[in-house]
């Protein structure tokens, strides 16, 4: 069967009401050389789509009510009373042989178009692999059939098909302008460099078709096309070329290089390479005087520090408020957007990102008086830019393709990316929200058109969330540099692809980097939850917790809250799911890969669904437990709170001893917060003579740890030394391998402060064992890792810290680490603050003292933003001396309510006045003692 004419009518009876289904299983199922779609109707838009998504560089035709085939594109509007209705009779599956003769001839017509489009010979070829040769129709075999002229009468209950008609006839309209332009469009997109050429090769073939389709399908216009492809693929290999040259050798021996190539090479691949001769040289010129400039007057940044203490960037789109519109202006940065791009390293610059910045009705960006692009400005006009951004209440995103937004396209990655924004925006009531899209290849200012990328965007999130979604209304426009507000967001990308010094500084007071500009997020993790939850179905435990660590980050208006509120209800009336996700929130304690924050917020969420007083003793201590767990990290102590949990443990000890001692190490590991450790020794030693199968194995290395803490916070480091060994050798004992690495390697980390408290070269080695144990040998590698680390490395990093500090003999580890800090990230909790002030002390020890007090100021800002914490405050105060003794100017931090007694404030001027580091380390002992500083 050579051509297919389909409608309501004609579909079996299991396939009447999907017409996408239908049609796709008959051009499946059959040997189409080109598609006829009769009895269009209001789904057309999706037969079509279906149509070219088989065949794509077919043409598809529609039979019209006066018996006439026409080329149907899909922006082409069939008037309605023209098209076949599905109650008449357009059987043309039953035509008689003549007009499946004629049809044959049609298809036959078609394929050899293709053919010739195809072949560089303008003679008969053999049919492309993609086109199979035309059967002729069993009737029409004997002799060859000649196409039926337009006034041959067709017999009743036929349809006359006109071959003139589908065959395509050289069209009078096209141009020599148009042709040109096309011609011009193929070299220009060549010579664009290799990482483009797949991109090109598709252009390539959409106008390989074009020309078919218009009927000019010759072999000297598929010749010319032809020319201009290795032309453009010439002057991109000279360019290429060019620019290495111009790394070694001046303007004029590169320009001369290029005029001897005339010889051998096109002329315009010539003209092309001398003009991008001349913006290279004139970029060149642009940036060495930036470079002499910055001599003259050195660069200083000049923008407020934004500080996000809750571990939420104002700047965050979960953090703005509603508004009924919205402006999303969206830039790239890098070059990779295919699927290659998953195998590039985060510190790639070839490595594709997007940015969007998203403008609410209520904040006022000035526009810009003219084209800005931020590779052509100084760090000066940057920074003008930034501040302008900062002073705004409007968001920003932006993700990467090796990981989030990996699609295998650009214009993928954007509709991902806008996919997220628009469920990370919060969102209330009737909202419009323009998407501007900086123009990029085949998307230009002039002829892109999006509509149906808005329309498939706004239906699936309708068809997810009609309540929230039903009043979204979007819309797409690409935009030039030209555009008033494009040189904003075009100023994020910039800053988030580009490598120099003072770029760096500006990226990292905004604070965008890691928290509004993903690295590795957990979107996709994320969406995958909203996706299920409202589907009817409750997110498995590790999901769930998933979605209540990230919802601190969210305002109340976010996506995220209601699908929270949505699990509530259908958990309330399960215990055993609420269970479940209390031991999710258990083993990632054990686990140690959960946040103190993040941790608070789960246990709010499971303490919410079912009243306390319902909950049995054991369950209630779990809670208690897990929630000092948090408050324990925050640096809380409560001391009513306190009692009221060793009376509930001690009445627990005889029903479950090894819960009430857990329960116990909890609130020892509270009482250190308040500098109680002669008390708590007391307690911890009472639980030790207990005999081991009463507290368990694990429990008994535990108390072993523990007493050794607060040993070496009171300065009994020998004896503190002995207990951690004594630790060490129970949990060897344990069975399960997975908790015998945890605890065994925690105690060493114990172990190695210890020794660091002692000032012993031996802390040396056992840090750079920890580190070899965690990281692999490789130890610049194993750096680089560290610093790019997060949450899941950060007591180690701690460690590292302090030892690079403190031991001369670790410089390559220090040179190491230093050499990334681009990478570097930082969270609102304890020990981020110490790791913070390490890297601000090696800074300063490094003469780079703007980056040192930036350090600094950030570590201080994070303690104060802990107003309940008394010990953090206290930190805070330390670590403002700490910087005063290094020569920054670090201004002593204030506090609402006065420090408690137990704190050796008296000491702090000492701090302040140090001269080396041997002092101050002794002085941190007193102030902060052991795992404190």
């Amino acid at each position: 069967m050579n051509i297919i004419s389909l409608y309501d009518g004609l579909c079996p009876p299991a396939m009447h009401k999907a017409n996408r289904y239908s049609l796709s299983e008959a051009l499946s199922a059959n040997d189409v050389k080109f598609t006829a779609i009769a009895g269009v109707h209001a789904n057309s838009l999706n037969l079509w789509s279906i149509a070219k998504g088989h065949f794509p560089s077919l043409p598809c035709y529609v039979l019209l009510d006066d018996g006439q085939w026409v080329e149907w594109h899909w922006h082409f509007s069939l008037p309605k009373d023209a098209v076949k209705s599905s109650t008449q009779d357009a059987d043309s599956d039953n035509l008689p042989p003549a007009a499946l003769a004629q049809t044959a001839a049609s298809s036959k017509a078609m394929a050899s178009t293709e053919a010739s489009a195809a072949s560089k010979e303008s003679k008969e070829s053999a049919p492309s692999a993609s086109v199979a040769p035309v059967p002729e129709p069993a009737a029409a075999s004997a002799a060859p059939v000649a196409p039926a002229s337009s006034d041959t009468p067709a017999k009743e209950g036929e349809h006359k098909v006109d071959v003139q008609a589908c065959t395509p006839k050289a069209n009078d309209a096209v141009s020599d302008k148009v042709i040109n332009q096309r011609d011009f469009e193929i070299f220009k997109r060549f010579s664009w460099g290799e990482k483009e050429w797949q991109q090109a090769e598709r252009f390539f073939e959409q106008q390989l078709d074009w020309a078919q389709q218009q009927g000019i399908a010759n072999p000297a216009l598929l010749k010319r096309f032809e020319t201009a492809r290795r032309h453009g693929k010439q002057a991109a290999e000279l360019i290429a070329e060019m620019r290495q040259r111009l790394k070694s050798d001046d303007e004029q021996v590169v320009r001369a290089w290029l005029e001897k190539a005339r010889g051998h090479m096109a002329n315009r691949a010539i003209k092309a390479s001398l003009l991008k001769l001349d913006k290279e040289v004139a970029f060149i010129q642009r940036k060495k005087k930036q470079r002499q400039a910055l001599k003259k007057q050195p660069f200083v940044v000049d923008l407020p520090t934004i500080y996000h203490g809750n571990g939420v960037h104002p700047h965050a789109i979960r953090q703005l408020q509603p508004s009924a519109s919205w402006t999303m202006l969206i830039d790239e940065g890098g070059e990779q957007f295919g699927l290659d791009a998953s195998q590039l390293s985060l510190s790639d610059k070839s490595l594709g990102r997007a940015v969007a910045l998203l403008v609410p009705e209520h904040a006022t960006l000035p526009p810009l008086a003219m084209k800005t692009h931020s590779t052509d400005l100084d760090a000066m006009q940057v920074q003008a830019l930034v501040k302008t951004i900062l002073a705004q209440p409007v968001g920003v995103f932006g993700a990467q393709v090796n990981d989030d937004l990996l699609s295998g396209s650009w214009l993928g990655s954007i509709e991902q990316l806008v996919r997220w924004v628009l469920l990370l925006l919060p969102v209330k009531g009737p909202t419009k929200v323009q998407v501007l899209i900086e123009q990029r290849g085949d998307y230009s200012a002039q002829q892109a058109d999006l509509r149906a990328l808005a329309d498939v965007i706004e239906s699936q999130l309708v068809a997810l969330l009609p309540d929230r979604f039903g009043g979204l209304r979007l819309s797409f426009a690409v935009v030039d540099k030209q555009h008033p507000h494009n040189g904003y967001v075009d100023a994020i990308a910039h800053l988030w692809s580009t490598p120099t010094r003072e770029k760096k500084q500006i990226l990292a007071h905004t604070g965008w980097q890691h928290h509004c500009l993903l690295q590795n997020s957990k979107m996709p993790a994320i969406e995958r939850l909203y996706r299920r939850v409202l589907e009817g179905e409750l997110p498995e435990p590790a999901a769930w917790l998933d979605a209540c660590t990230s919802a601190p980050e969210e305002s109340e208006a976010s996506l995220l809250h209601d699908v929270l509120a949505q699990t509530a209800r259908r958990a309330q009336q399960q215990p055993a799911v609420l269970s479940a996700y209390l031991a999710q929130v258990q083993q990632r304690i054990r686990e140690r890969t959960i946040a103190p924050g993040q941790l608070v917020t789960a246990l709010q969420w499971l303490q919410a669904q079912l009243p306390k007083e319902q909950w049995p003793l054991s369950l209630a201590c779990v809670l208690e437990s897990s929630s000092l767990v948090a408050e324990n990290h925050l640096g809380l102590f409560d001391a009513d709170r306190v009692a009221a949990l060793q009376h509930q443990a001690e009445q627990l000890a005889e029903e479950d001893a090894q819960l009430a001692c857990q329960l116990m190490l909890r609130l020892a590991s509270s009482c250190t917060n308040n500098y109680q450790f002669g008390q708590v020794s007391q307690v911890v030693s009472s639980w030790l003579r207990r005999p081991v199968e009463t507290v368990g194995l694990l429990n008994r290395g535990k108390l072993l740890s523990t007493e050794g803490q607060l040993l070496a916070f009171q300065g009994q480091h020998a004896l503190a030394l002995s207990h951690f060994d004594d630790a060490i050798a129970t949990f060897e004992r344990l069975s399960d391998p997975v908790e015998r690495r945890r605890q065994v390697q925690q105690s060493w980390h114990y172990r190695a402060v210890t020794l660091l408290a002692q000032g012993e070269p031996q802390a040396a080695n056992e840090v750079q064992g920890l580190v070899k144990l965690a990281l692999g040998d490789q130890m610049p590698r194993a750096m680089k890792q560290l610093a790019e680390s997060g949450f899941e490395h950060q007591y180690l990093h701690y460690l590292v810290m302090r030892a690079l500090v403190q031991f001369p003999v670790l410089q390559d580890m220090r040179q190491s680490y230093l050499a990334n800090q681009d990478s570097w990230d930082m969270e609102p909790t304890h020990p981020w603050m110490l790791i913070q002030a390490y890297r601000g002390w090696m800074l300063a020890e490094a003469k780079q003292t703007e980056q040192a007090t930036l350090c600094f100021e950030h570590a201080i800002a994070a303690c104060q933003a802990h107003t309940a914490s008394p010990i953090l405050l206290w930190m805070g105060h330390c670590l403002a001396a700490l910087g005063q003794s290094l020569g920054l100017a670090i201004s002593v931090p204030s506090s609402a309510q006065p420090l408690p007694a137990v704190f050796p404030q008296v000491s702090l001027p000492q701090l302040a006045r140090a001269e080396s580091n041997k002092v101050r380390f002794g002085v941190l002992e007193q102030l902060l003692p052991f795992n404190f500083h």
